[in-house]
Protein backbone atom coordinates (compact mmCIF):
# COMPACT_ATOMS: atom_id res chain seq x y z
CA UNK A 1 0.00 0.00 0.00
CA UNK A 2 1.47 3.22 -1.20
CA UNK A 3 1.41 6.13 1.29
CA UNK A 4 1.83 9.73 0.05
CA UNK A 5 3.41 8.30 -3.29
CA UNK A 6 6.40 7.95 -1.22
CA UNK A 7 7.02 5.23 1.04
CA UNK A 8 5.59 1.88 0.85
CA UNK A 9 4.40 0.18 3.88
CA UNK A 10 4.55 -3.28 4.93
CA UNK A 11 1.40 -4.90 6.88
CA UNK A 12 -1.80 -6.66 6.87
CA UNK A 13 -3.87 -4.84 4.49
CA UNK A 14 -7.36 -5.34 3.01
CA UNK A 15 -7.85 -9.20 2.78
CA UNK A 16 -4.82 -10.42 4.13
CA UNK A 17 -5.19 -10.23 7.62
CA UNK A 18 -7.44 -13.34 6.86
CA UNK A 19 -5.44 -15.22 4.94
CA UNK A 20 -4.43 -18.68 5.84
CA UNK A 21 -1.21 -20.59 4.22
CA UNK A 22 -1.10 -24.13 4.68
CA UNK A 23 1.83 -26.18 3.48
CA UNK A 24 1.58 -30.02 3.09
CA UNK A 25 4.95 -31.42 3.49
CA UNK A 26 5.47 -34.64 1.60
CA UNK A 27 8.62 -36.59 3.11
CA UNK A 28 10.34 -39.37 0.86
CA UNK A 29 12.51 -41.45 3.05
CA UNK A 30 15.36 -43.72 1.90
CA UNK A 31 16.39 -42.38 -1.36
CA UNK A 32 18.90 -44.00 -2.56
CA UNK A 33 19.00 -46.21 0.19
CA UNK A 34 18.80 -50.04 0.26
CA UNK A 35 15.07 -51.17 -0.16
CA UNK A 36 12.04 -49.33 -1.92
CA UNK A 37 11.64 -45.21 -0.33
CA UNK A 38 8.77 -44.71 1.50
CA UNK A 39 6.58 -41.01 0.94
CA UNK A 40 4.57 -40.11 3.63
CA UNK A 41 3.04 -36.77 4.64
CA UNK A 42 4.99 -34.60 7.52
CA UNK A 43 3.63 -32.24 9.95
CA UNK A 44 1.18 -29.36 7.96
CA UNK A 45 2.70 -25.84 8.26
CA UNK A 46 -0.27 -23.59 9.18
CA UNK A 47 0.62 -20.00 8.51
CA UNK A 48 -1.49 -17.03 10.13
CA UNK A 49 -1.20 -13.15 9.86
CA UNK A 50 0.26 -11.54 12.91
CA UNK A 51 3.22 -10.65 14.48
CA UNK A 52 6.09 -12.78 13.73
CA UNK A 53 5.74 -15.75 16.07
CA UNK A 54 6.28 -20.21 16.44
CA UNK A 55 3.89 -21.87 18.28
CA UNK A 56 6.59 -24.38 19.02
CA UNK A 57 8.67 -20.95 20.97
CA UNK A 58 5.62 -20.38 23.49
CA UNK A 59 5.11 -22.40 26.24
CA UNK A 60 1.85 -23.30 28.02
CA UNK A 61 2.11 -19.75 30.18
CA UNK A 62 2.56 -17.49 27.29
CA UNK A 63 6.61 -17.13 27.55
CA UNK A 64 8.82 -17.66 25.10
CA UNK A 65 10.71 -20.73 25.77
CA UNK A 66 14.00 -20.41 23.33
CA UNK A 67 15.82 -16.98 22.30
CA UNK A 68 14.85 -16.00 18.91
CA UNK A 69 16.74 -13.53 17.23
CA UNK A 70 15.61 -12.51 13.87
CA UNK A 71 16.10 -9.26 11.08
CA UNK A 72 13.40 -7.87 8.98
CA UNK A 73 14.21 -4.88 6.25
CA UNK A 74 17.48 -4.32 8.85
CA UNK A 75 15.96 -4.06 11.94
CA UNK A 76 17.16 -6.91 14.09
CA UNK A 77 14.16 -8.40 17.01
CA UNK A 78 14.75 -9.91 19.43
CA UNK A 79 12.54 -12.80 21.63
CA UNK A 80 14.48 -13.74 25.16
CA UNK A 81 13.71 -16.98 26.37
CA UNK A 82 11.88 -16.90 29.94
CA UNK A 83 9.94 -13.49 28.91
CA UNK A 84 6.31 -12.57 27.93
CA UNK A 85 5.49 -12.93 24.22
CA UNK A 86 2.88 -10.33 24.92
CA UNK A 87 -0.02 -12.49 23.95
CA UNK A 88 1.43 -13.84 20.73
CA UNK A 89 -0.13 -16.69 19.25
CA UNK A 90 -2.60 -17.02 22.45
CA UNK A 91 -5.42 -18.97 20.74
CA UNK A 92 -3.60 -21.44 19.79
CA UNK A 93 -1.48 -21.65 23.26
CA UNK A 94 -5.30 -22.05 24.62
CA UNK A 95 -6.13 -24.84 22.22
CA UNK A 96 -2.83 -26.59 22.96
CA UNK A 97 -3.36 -26.19 26.43
CA UNK A 98 -7.57 -27.27 26.14
CA UNK A 99 -7.40 -29.48 23.00
CA UNK A 100 -3.49 -30.86 22.20
CA UNK A 101 -4.60 -33.54 19.52
CA UNK A 102 -5.79 -30.52 17.40
CA UNK A 103 -1.90 -29.20 16.73
CA UNK A 104 -0.64 -33.22 16.67
CA UNK A 105 1.70 -33.08 13.38
CA UNK A 106 1.09 -29.17 12.84
CA UNK A 107 3.16 -26.48 13.01
CA UNK A 108 1.85 -22.90 13.60
CA UNK A 109 4.04 -19.56 12.33
CA UNK A 110 2.23 -16.44 12.24
CA UNK A 111 3.78 -13.37 10.31
CA UNK A 112 2.77 -9.44 9.44
CA UNK A 113 2.61 -11.04 5.55
CA UNK A 114 0.00 -13.22 4.43
CA UNK A 115 2.70 -15.68 2.36
CA UNK A 116 5.89 -17.28 3.49
CA UNK A 117 9.19 -15.04 3.63
CA UNK A 118 12.61 -15.62 4.29
CA UNK A 119 11.94 -15.61 8.25
CA UNK A 120 9.53 -18.46 8.09
CA UNK A 121 11.61 -20.23 5.35
CA UNK A 122 14.53 -20.14 7.72
CA UNK A 123 12.27 -21.26 10.91
CA UNK A 124 10.61 -24.02 8.34
CA UNK A 125 14.27 -25.00 7.06
CA UNK A 126 15.17 -25.39 11.03
CA UNK A 127 12.07 -27.32 12.14
CA UNK A 128 12.62 -30.34 9.10
CA UNK A 129 16.29 -29.77 9.79
CA UNK A 130 15.92 -31.26 13.27
CA UNK A 131 13.45 -34.17 12.32
CA UNK A 132 15.39 -34.74 9.27
CA UNK A 133 19.46 -33.71 9.53
CA UNK A 134 20.32 -35.13 6.12
CA UNK A 135 17.39 -33.97 3.61
CA UNK A 136 17.10 -31.63 0.51
CA UNK A 137 14.38 -29.21 1.04
CA UNK A 138 12.67 -27.95 -2.08
CA UNK A 139 9.58 -25.52 -2.24
CA UNK A 140 7.06 -24.89 -5.08
CA UNK A 141 8.07 -27.18 -7.22
CA UNK A 142 4.65 -27.55 -8.64
CA UNK A 143 5.05 -23.81 -9.59
CA UNK A 144 1.30 -23.12 -7.47
CA UNK A 145 2.35 -20.82 -5.26
CA UNK A 146 -0.50 -18.23 -6.85
CA UNK A 147 -3.05 -20.21 -7.24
Amino acid sequence: MKVSGKREVFGLSGDDRFRLTVELRHILAGYGGPGAPRGYLGKTLLSFAGQYARLDNIDENGCCIRECVFEVRGKTFVRKAKTSARGLLCAFVNIRKEKPHLLDDRTVLQQPAGFLNSVLYKWCIADLAAQFPQSLWQGGASRTGFT
